[in-house]
């Protein structure tokens, strides 16, 4: 497995913006009360970075280890980033519900 330094950053910058406007869509849900996480309410979209990108991107696909997820929380727990804290208490949740119904289809 790679280790998180050598993720690609993106070159035009195109990937990030869309990232970020996903995470803005996703706080002002649940502002609304529409989704309810808590993760939101304190994340400021504009501080994640191109690793926190890639990261939502694996989890998207179902390539998120938890191996790498765990990697990815001990060097974030290390920051400052406290927007990235909320976010991997986001990623953490909705890898363990990936796990989760993926362990159940698995089961039937």
């Amino acid at each position: 497995m790679e280790s998180m330094e050598k993720i690609p950053k993106s070159e035009d910058g195109n990937e990030m913006a869309a990232f970020q406007s996903e995470m803005r869509e996703l706080k002002a849900k649940e502002e609304s009360g529409e989704l309810k996480t808590a993760h939101f309410q304190e994340l400021n979209p504009n501080e994640l970075t191109d690793e926190d990108r890639e990261i939502w991107e694996k989890l998207q696909s179902k390539e998120l280890s938890t191996e790498e997820f765990s990697m990815y929380r001990t060097k974030v727990s290390r920051g400052r980033n406290a927007s990235q804290k909320h976010f991997v208490g986001f990623i953490g949740n909705k890898l363990m519900i990936q796990m989760f119904e993926d362990k159940r289809q698995d089961g039937k």
